[in-house]
């Protein structure tokens, strides 16, 4: 903004009486001069000319009268105009000064404010009147009337002004900053200051905001872990994040405003750099570039993103470029490969467990009436008789076949596990029984187990499958060849064993070592051997999880693991179960000699027609009334009909058209007292629990002998 003194000088005018005068003078002495003079001329009777004098007299009053009349009215008329034309220009300059959009403030040299605008007034929330008592102090806080006064003002020029920013305070006392430009100019005669002031607080607000924003940018570039740098149309660095600098070992000084080659490629290319090429020809490319290509400033795998920053006309402005690094990615990939690899086994795993449960169903009812039927026979031959020796060996073979589906059931069982007492080495023994079958021939197994080692507190199946990944991973040691020991024992650990373990204190425990002749492994190996996923096998052949597992269940046991393996000379695994004074459950392997027997009325239910037939012989013979049938629903029409004439309900569970438990539920809907039998081969819908929940008295699995069936009968009944 400019201010400019007015160069151009008024001419002198003369007063308005004064010219009044003058005219009134110069008209006068014209009169006396010449009008006597041609009086004179022209009458020669100075009666007559007495006469005329009178008249001239009369005359020159009249005329002069005429025309000061008309020069005073003129001279009024003058003034009105001048007045009229000063009104419509202060007007025009009021109207203009209020509807200025900035507020405008003139004052004397000593800061006393003279006249403001009405934008100065709405800003400030003063009135005009109020504001033209106060100085430009009680407006600008931080204006000194003594010393700011003194130093701005005299600064000034009447050709120039000069612009500064400060704070104005409102009525109210809040403050506001604006932007003042301040000029020198004469009014009156006077010299008076001129200032224009702009309220910027929206501007403030961007100015913040967009440095707010610029901060953020830039610690959002900073915070990726890609690469992002921009480049000019020269291909000059104009900015980058700390990754960039990072990865080309720069720093913003020595880097932004030099060539990118210069910074990437410091040596030089080793070979035609394709994201030059791309950069050179300012087009947009994604390129992949492998650690060891000689132009990769990372030496890691890079994914380089080029974008040409365009304007709406499609015109080039820079170049944005992004460096991502695809170690991680490809690890992940990796990783799910591998997941999907062991998701793929686990379902297969899963559908291997379905099926078992299936085949055992219907193997387990095949099993009962050969076991059942065969004792049958047994009972009725002669001790001398020869063939009570082939009969026995059906009977054996039939519960070898009942023990090796339980065990391909208890290996396959998902679900809850509970913990009960239990002597471990009958589990141990079934599971070397089980992994013979597995294991090669060639590979010797060697078995050290203490009857006397002590009880424990596990999951029987969960104990098996400690014992079956423990030799698995033997066996892969040892691949064809070798020998596989295995040992129980028990063993006093001390303090100094069991340091470093939380979980755990010393004392008793059972010791399951199973060792191998293999390789063995170094240290590297046996500080991760328990972490998930963790193999040192080949793909596909081993999941890293069989021993985490062994870890995890000997933990949840309140136990330990312990490794002992050299290269060279094989591995020792120890897994320590506390040993606790509880009796072991169901420890009694001896039959009782007498079989209990009956006279209660028994409903008999099952599909198969030669196991109903087998209850029904059984039951008979021990002096029970049996009604027997294959038919679900014919069971329920008899039992509705007379629900009273029944003692006990013996019932399959899986049956077409009503299951066991369906019949069950509608016979203790009528008889909730009324002891119920529910046998299975192998049920994912019916355990303990929901049978217990159901009234259900007993829940057997077959195969079942006569013994077990007598005994549970019997056991249901009493209970009632």
């Amino acid at each position: 903004m400019e201010i400019t003194k007015e160069n151009k000088q008024d001419k002198p005018k003369i007063p308005v009486p004064l010219r009044i005068a003058l005219i009134y003078v110069f008209f006068g002495t014209l009169w006396i001069l010449f009008s006597d003079r041609i009086l004179f001329a022209l009458v020669a009777d100075h009666q007559l000319l007495t006469r005329f004098a009178i008249y001239k007299g009369w005359t020159f009053i009249a005329i002069t009268a005429a025309l000061l009349y008309w020069l005073i009215d003129r001279s009024m008329l003058e003034q009105e105009s001048i007045a009229e034309t000063l009104r419509l220009s202060e007007k025009k300059f009021r109207t203009l000064l209020n509807r200025a959009t900035d507020a405008i403030f003139v004052c004397d040299m000593d800061s006393h404010l003279l006249d403001v605008n009405k934008e100065a007034c709405m800003s400030l929330g003063y009135s005009r009147e109020e504001l033209l008592r106060m100085s430009v102090a009680d407006v600008d806080p931080a204006f000194s009337l003594a010393d700011d006064g003194r130093n701005l003002w005299g600064k000034l020029s009447f050709e120039h002004a000069v612009m500064l920013e400060s704070m104005h305070r409102r009525r109210d006392g809040s403050l506001f900053p604006v932007e003042v430009h301040i000029g020198k100019l004469e009014l009156d005669g006077r010299p008076v200051i001129l200032g224009i002031a702009r309220n910027i607080s929206e501007r403030r607000q961007a100015e913040q905001a967009m440095e707010q924003s610029a901060m953020e940018w830039a610690a959002a570039m900073d915070a990726s872990d890609d690469a992002i740098y921009l480049l000019d149309l020269k291909r000059r660095l104009v900015r980058a994040n700390q990754t960039f600098y990072q990865m080309t070992g720069s720093t913003p000084r020595t880097a932004i405003g030099r060539h990118i080659r210069e910074i990437v490629h410091p040596r030089g290319e080793a070979a035609p750099c394709p994201v030059c090429l791309a950069q050179e020809e300012m087009r947009d490319a994604v390129i992949t570039l492998e650690a060891d290509h000689p132009d990769n400033p990372a030496e890691r795998p890079l994914e380089i993103t080029l974008k040409v920053i365009r304007d709406r006309d499609g015109r080039p402005l820079s170049m944005l470029l992004t460096l991502h690094d695809l170690t991680n990615i490809r690890k992940d990939l990796e990783e799910r490969t591998r997941l999907e690899a062991q998701l793929r086994q686990a379902q297969k795993l899963e559908a291997i467990g379905t099926l078992a449960g299936g085949i055992a169903h219907d193997f387990n009812n095949i099993l009962t009436a050969v076991l059942g039927y065969a004792e049958l026979v047994r009972k009725g031959i002669k001790k001398n008789d020869p063939s009570l020796e082939d009969i026995e060996q059906v009977i054996i073979g039939g519960l070898r076949a009942r023990d090796l589906v339980k065990h391909i059931l208890t290996f396959s069982r998902k679900g809850d596990h509970r913990n009960v007492p239990l002597a471990p080495h009958l589990i141990i023994n079934e599971s070397l029984k089980l992994l013979r079958a597995s294991i090669p021939s060639s590979i010797e197994i060697r078995s050290f187990v203490d009857k006397d080692c002590g009880t424990i507190l596990a999951d029987p199946s969960q104990l098996q499958q400690v014992m079956i990944n423990l030799c698995t991973n033997a066996q892969q040691a040892m691949e064809e060849q070798g020998v596989l020991t295995v040992s129980l024992r028990r063993r006093e650990l001390s303090a100094e064993d069991v340091a470093g373990e939380l979980q755990v204190n010393p004392g008793p425990f059972v010791e399951l070592t199973v060792s191998d002749s293999g390789q063995g492994v170094d240290a590297a190996t046996m500080a991760r051997i328990f972490e998930p996923y963790f193999t040192t096998k080949e793909f596909g052949k081993g999941t890293g999880l069989g021993l985490a597992v062994v870890h995890g269940i000997a933990h949840d046991c309140g136990g330990l693991v312990k490794l002992e393996s050299e290269v060279g000379k094989g591995s020792s695994f120890h897994v320590y179960f506390p040993v606790v004074a509880d009796e072991v459950v169901g420890a009694d392997e001896e039959r009782e000699s007498d079989i209990p027997a009956g006279h209660e009325r028994i409903l008999a239910v099952d599909d198969e027609a030669a196991i109903v037939r087998y209850e029904k012989s059984v039951l008979a013979n021990l002096g029970y009334q049996v009604t027997a049938t294959t038919s679900s629903m014919e069971a329920w029409e008899m039992f509705r009909a007379s629900p009273y004439s029944f003692d006990l309900l013996l019932t399959d569970q899986s049956m077409p058209a009503m299951p066991g438990t369906v019949l069950a539920g509608k016979a203790l809907a009528i008889r909730p007292d009324l002891p119920v039998i529910l046998c299975t081969g192998y049920s994912s819908v019916i355990n303990e629990e929901r049978a217990e929940e159901m009234g259900i008295k007993v829940l057997a699995m077959k195969p079942f002998d006569q013994h077990e069936l007598a005994r549970l009968v019997r056991k249901a009944l009493d209970e009632k």
